[in-house]
């Protein structure tokens, strides 16, 4: 039902168009032959009247009719030209009829075809944000990801670092334990249990210790991978690391410096072993603190001085 109302709707106009065009042929066209072919038979008739009653010859009747039949040819010709006429003038204002419909159906072709590509544009532009905003959501992902994984990785390598730093403090710490031994073995009463225990301390001294043999390339190891993790730090960090390692350093050198003094020079100080080692626990203390502020991880900062402070109470009472 809907398409044949359509259907209708549209031949409408047609419909209109052939019937004005079927009245404009009527009026136009038939009516003015009838009337002329009417008025002809008229003036014929009456022109045969008169002259039949003035007595035309045959001649006479043969020179009128070359003069009507010139003038009905005249008047064919005429009316064929004006005829031709009117068909052009119809035949061009269809034309220019044509050429507006065409130019307003092209025009509302071209206006839509515009609104399809707008609303086109519209959605593409739409679409693109919503990728666009996908691939940030991405990236941003990606980001706070790689951020956490680094993160971790600067954590490990910070527990690992002060794991070897526990190390070397346990190490120095049991050194000055048996340096102290036998300090106070010198000082006080000999007895055989305390002469056998610094004879097993001088012959585990005697060279070096295998817990110290690996300790410089263990801090070195370390400190360099710390480094490599932390590029990314705060310049107060990386000076606080810096500190640290050089205190290492010195400690590390110093540990068999000061055995030789006790063991085969009779030095009864112990003084630079722990000025050395004093530099090491206020650095150590400082980096943890900034290392856990900067990588929001509570680090024990505090369980190595204890843990040295009790080694060396320990040697003191020994």
């Amino acid at each position: 039902m809907p398409a044949t109302r359509k259907s209708a709707t549209a031949s409408a106009p047609r419909v209109r168009r052939m019937m004005l065009q079927a009245r404009s042929f009527i009026w136009t066209v038939l009516v003015p032959i009838v009337l002329g072919v009417l008025v002809v038979g008229v003036l014929i008739l009456t022109t045969w009247s008169v002259l039949s009653a003035m007595g035309w010859n045959t001649d006479q009747w043969a020179g009128a009719g070359a003069w009507l039949s010139g003038i009905g040819t005249l008047s064919a010709v005429g009316f064929a030209y004006w005829q031709n006429s009117e068909q052009r003038n119809r035949h061009r204002i269809e034309t220019e009829a044509l050429e507006i419909r065409h130019q307003t159906q092209l025009e509302t072709e071209k206006r839509h075809h515009g609104e399809q590509l707008e609303a086109q544009e519209r959605q593409h532009g739409l679409q693109l944000s919503a990728v666009r905003a996908e691939l940030d959501e991405g990236q941003r992902r990606h980001n706070a990801q790689l951020r956490e994984q680094r993160n971790l990785r600067q954590i490990e390598a910070i527990t690992d670092l002060l794991d070897r730093i526990t190390t070397l403090i346990v190490a120095i710490s049991r050194l000055r334990m048996d340096l102290t031994t036998i300090i106070l073995a010198r000082q006080g009463t000999p007895d055989d249990a305390l002469e056998e225990r610094v004879h097993a301390i001088k012959v585990k001294l005697h060279g070096w210790p295998d817990e110290f043999m690996d300790i410089p390339y263990r801090m070195t190891a370390g400190f360099s991978a710390t480094r490599m993790y932390l590029t990314d730090t705060s310049a107060t960090l990386a000076e606080t690391l810096k500190a640290l390692e050089e205190a290492c350093s010195t400690l590390a050198a110093e540990a068999p410096a000061t055995v030789s003094k006790v063991v085969h020079h009779g030095s009864d100080s112990l003084s630079d072993l722990d000025q050395a080692a004093n530099p090491v626990l206020n650095a150590l203390t400082d980096a943890v603190h900034v290392a856990s502020d900067e990588l929001k991880c509570p680090f024990a900062s505090e369980s190595f001085s204890e843990l040295f402070e009790q080694f060396r109470k320990a040697g003191d009472e020994k």
